[in-house]
């Protein structure tokens, strides 16, 4: 079941960030609550059971149809699409989840994230947006959401800048709101006011403008001890022609270990200071440090623990006592995958034999058929002839003797199969085989 407050994380890569999607508040509220429950070191995704009528809580719905409602809402992230483009350059569209099942008389739904968004919510590095899950499940607007996470990504930097249309593109608006005075009426002034009373940001607004025309938009991101004085604050800018603002609005590499810092518990700003002051290898040996007495039960304050061990230059003892054993269970995990890919690569290729013998049986009419079993019952002694199962199954090998079949090596080939990696499993496959 979903294990969450206030403060989980919800950590994503930006592409998920600036992808073009419209969802309303509540299909946010559940796809943001299942982003939250993915953890540092995932490395797939789970299957995600919350009870329907918690599930409806968490988004609002009261009456009693909730049953209904739940499963037409799932069944829309299903069908709903979002779009972005991919480091190579491609244009990704998906689903945001796989599946939703509902498991009868037990309440409660299982849900999975479509697989083609592993790299962009898993084992996340760089390039992604933090922020508690708590911020979001405050808000009432579903462009309040869109913009909170989008002003998020740049919080650390302090401003964000737009063109009209990049704002209204990402925010999938193109074809809405033609009058910018509709679109701050009814999209910027009430999430401006609702980010700023109900979240840990808030922002000031300067529209750009050309002449009488806004064509682009700054946000800049206040922190949370400097909102009070400074939010809702509106400016306007008229620039000369020759101006032009950023196009690209490309978005900074946040550092390595930010957010594992920030889900060990350390500060934003702290984790920052960290970053600043101490490599790359010290950060990571400090957090695996902190991680193993976290799980041992031998400090209650990880994040404290952490920061004054970085900063008094610890020295961990049992570094070299972990690398060996992460070695010995990386080593077994490898063999084991390597085990469970023959495995596959086998039944798989039984499994293509026995297709292929299925289908040339299927093509043999009744006498050539009659004409098989009889002399292969000749080969079959007295005592076997009784245990009718085992015979038919001894009969599908004795087809095979009278249907060209691929080898294996030959079958992996034509089916682009790189095999190398199995070169003496195959040779005595063959060997035994006499393929």
């Amino acid at each position: 079941m979903l294990e969450m407050t206030d403060k989980t994380l919800v950590v994503q890569h930006n592409k998920i960030v600036e992808a073009r999607y419209r969802l309303t508040v509540e299909e946010q509220r559940l796809i943001k609550t299942l982003v939250s429950q993915i953890r540092a070191h995932d490395e797939d995704f789970k299957v995600y059971q919350i009870h329907v009528h918690d599930l409806a809580a968490l988004i609002g719905i009261t009456d009693d149809h909730y049953y209904t409602r739940i499963k037409k809402l799932t069944k829309k992230l299903r069908d709903s699409s979002l779009c972005f483009i991919n480091e190579n350059g491609d244009e990704i569209q998906t689903g945001w989840l796989s599946s939703a099942v509902y498991r009868k008389g037990q309440g409660f739904v299982e849900l999975r994230f479509d697989p083609i968004l592993r790299p962009y919510l898993l084992q996340l590095q760089k390039y992604f947006t933090s922020y508690e899950l708590g911020n979001i499940l405050r808000l009432k607007g579903m462009y309040s959401i869109r913009i909170y996470e989008l002003l998020k990504q740049d919080e650390w930097r302090g401003r964000r800048e737009f063109t009209l249309e990049q704002f209204k593109t990402v925010l999938n608006l193109e074809s809405e709101y033609r009058e910018y005075r509709d679109l701050k009426k009814y999209v910027l002034a009430p999430a401006q006011k609702e980010i700023c009373e109900k979240t840990d940001i808030g922002y000031t607004l300067t529209e750009l403008k050309r002449g009488r025309k806004v064509i682009g938009l700054i946000f800049e991101i206040l922190p949370k001890q400097k909102k009070k004085e400074n939010c809702n604050k509106a400016v306007v800018i008229d620039i000369d022609s020759d101006n032009k603002i950023q196009q690209n609005n490309e978005v900074e590499e946040q550092p390595k270990y930010f957010h594992l810092l920030l889900e060990i518990g350390v500060s934003h700003d702290m984790a920052k200071d960290l970053i600043k002051e101490h490599s790359e290898e010290e950060i990571h040996t400090a957090i695996t440090y902190t991680e193993t007495l976290k799980a041992d039960g031998k400090i209650k304050n990880p994040a404290g623990f952490l920061v004054d061990a970085l900063r008094k230059g610890f020295r961990d003892n049992h570094a070299e006592e972990r690398r060996k054993k992460e070695k010995v269970q990386q080593e077994a995990k490898t063999r084991e995958e390597r085990t469970k890919k023959w495995e596959w690569l086998k039944a798989a290729y039984a499994e293509a034999r026995k297709a292929k013998l299925e289908a040339w049986r299927s093509t043999l009419d009744e006498n050539e058929l009659a004409g098989h079993r009889e002399k292969f019952m000749e080969t079959v002694p007295p005592i076997m002839k009784q245990r009718k199962n085992i015979v038919e199954q001894m009969f599908l090998g004795y087809l095979k003797n009278f249907m060209s079949f691929p080898s294996l090596r030959e079958w992996a080939k034509q089916n682009h199969l790189d095999i190398s990696e199995f070169e003496n499993e195959v040779a005595q496959e063959e060997r035994q085989t006499g393929a």
